[in-house]
């Protein structure tokens, strides 16, 4: 299988690796005279331009006197974080899209309501929109100005 370089794999990798360079206190120059490669190419692939293949990690690791499967295993710790993120992310969407508590009924005694009733009807309402953070947003949102047009 062949992965998109702006996969998010790669970005992580090589932000894990700047990162990992920088922590180091050794320059791009300095890394490329370690692996081989152009400073270009150090420049490259942090920007996420480029992939590395399985040798150029090794001498990227190498050269950072870091350990290859830890920085694996941290790569994968990142990535499984990000996914259990954006799982919850999801999920909390489909929460929001369930109905809320139901509007009062539309009878003569609901246009009495007492201003305790009013009150408990309310605060449900408050707390679902508390719970379910994406109609929040949209409760939120200021209301759209009228444009006036110019006279002809």
């Amino acid at each position: 299988m062949r992965y998109d370089i702006y996969s998010p794999l790669n970005q992580k990798l090589s932000t894990l690796l700047y990162e990992a360079r920088k922590k180091a206190g050794i320059t791009q120059r300095q890394l490329a005279d370690g692996t081989g490669r152009t400073q270009a190419y150090i420049s490259k692939f942090e920007r996420g331009h480029l992939r590395l293949d399985v040798s150029d990690f090794i001498a990227f690791t190498a050269a950072l006197g870091i350990d290859p499967h830890k920085l694996l295993d941290e790569l994968i710790a990142n990535l499984k974080a990000e996914a259990a993120k954006e799982a919850k992310t999801k999920k909390s969407a489909k929460t929001a899209k369930k109905a809320g508590p139901p509007p009062p009924k539309l009878t003569p005694d609901a246009l009495t309501w007492t201003e305790e009733e009013f009150k408990t009807w309310l605060n449900e309402v408050k707390k679902w929109f508390d719970e379910n953070p994406a109609r929040a947003a949209v409760r939120q949102q200021p209301k759209p100005s009228k444009i006036k047009r110019a006279k002809k």
